[in-house]
């Protein structure tokens, strides 16, 4: 939303208020103007804030909030477009009716839609602003020689999003690939206790910044990782994920351009969930694959007119697999299977004639 409104306004002033520390996180972003913690804020720079008026302003909350509907009311505006929500009446000048299920990066442009901003798929994409990693995490990042490299990330924004310990110890002991794993400070002795344990798992800094995470993050091949921020920071790279979702609806609202796989339903990377007469069973593999094919076709059937009309050739195409499998059976009595995989080329030879 940022990054297209500065696009199709470069003169104006964007400012981004948010309640919490997270809004930090933008401060370096060259696409605003100025990134203020309302809340927390005192003196002049709030009281310019909200004496000021402004000639919009946005509202992105899809759900009524006590504090973000005050500060609607208390920042002057001469025009106000928020979400609509039955709690909202009252506030805006205009609401956007949108599905509750939409992705919320599509419901971030509603602005841009209502002002008559033309966007592709493309322009939902996240970016980080910024590339000044800490001294270690530069350091650490520039000795990464491997071809192939999987992320694993321990820390989720509630435990409810969490994967048990045991859980990330059993995956670490299928996967064959050098994996680096990423923990937030409270899961840094998991994180040291796992690079410990596993010899392909390199050890390497704490990320101390979004802008550490995103430096290591655009280095890997692949993020594992519950449902959090980090999703979102694959997502400015192009890094293909795997996203362990718990519910359906948080895989609908937080959906990504570049998710590989999806899992829903069950804490477990191979295991068995029973609920309402269904017995499912998931799992994920990685792995690695050399392929060769010689194809070609002639002119006729006869094999002439000329004998080789087209022939493609590809030897020894190094690929890196990851591969999900769901099985399930209703009441014992329908079963459906499924089966996602998607390979990385990142080496060998091809030819087409």
């Amino acid at each position: 939303l940022i990054k297209k409104l500065r696009q199709a306004f470069p003169a104006a002033e964007i400012y981004l208020l948010g309640v919490t520390r997270m809004v930090n996180f933008l401060t370096d972003d060259t696409n605003l103007n100025k990134v203020v913690n309302i809340k927390r804020t005192k003196g002049k720079i709030r009281r310019n804030i909200l004496d000021r008026k402004f000639d919009l302003l946005f509202n992105t909350k899809d759900h009524p909030s006590f504090t973000f509907l005050l500060l609607t009311a208390r920042i002057r505006a001469r025009y106000k477009i928020g979400i609509y929500h039955r709690v909202h009446l009252g506030y805006f000048d205009h609401m956007e009716y949108l599905d509750d299920d939409m992705p919320t990066v599509e419901k971030n442009m509603a602005l841009v839609k209502f002002l008559g901003i033309s966007y592709k798929k493309a322009d939902l994409r996240p970016y980080l602003s910024g590339d000044n990693p800490d001294a270690p995490m530069k350091e650490f990042v520039s000795g990464l020689s491997e071809k192939i490299i999987i992320g694993i990330n321990l820390s989720a924004s509630n435990q409810g999003k969490e994967w048990p310990f045991a859980y990330w110890d059993e995956l670490l002991s299928v996967i064959k690939f050098p994996v680096i794993i990423l923990a937030m400070p409270d899961d840094a002795d998991k994180k040291e206790v796992l690079e410990k344990k596993h010899i392909h798992v390199y050890p390497s800094p704490q990320t101390a910044t979004l802008t550490d995470a995103g430096y290591l993050i655009r280095r890997l091949n692949l993020l594992i990782t519950p449902d959090t921020a980090l999703v979102h920071v694959a997502g400015c790279y192009n890094i293909p994920v795997v996203v362990l979702y718990r519910l359906e609806r948080d895989m609908k609202k937080w959906t990504l351009l570049i998710m590989l796989a999806v899992t829903t339903g069950t804490l477990c990377f191979v295991g068995t969930s029973k609920a309402a007469n269904m017995d499912t069973h998931l799992e994920l593999n990685t792995g690695y694959r050399v392929d060769d094919l010689d194809w070609n076709i002639a002119g006729n059937l006869d094999g002439t007119n000329p004998n080789i009309f087209s022939e493609l050739t590809w030897e020894d195409l190094e690929i890196f697999q990851v591969k999900a499998n769901m099985r399930t059976a209703v009441n014992n009595t329908f079963y459906v299977r499924a089966s996602l995989a998607y390979g990385w080329i990142l080496g060998g030879e091809n030819q087409d004639w």
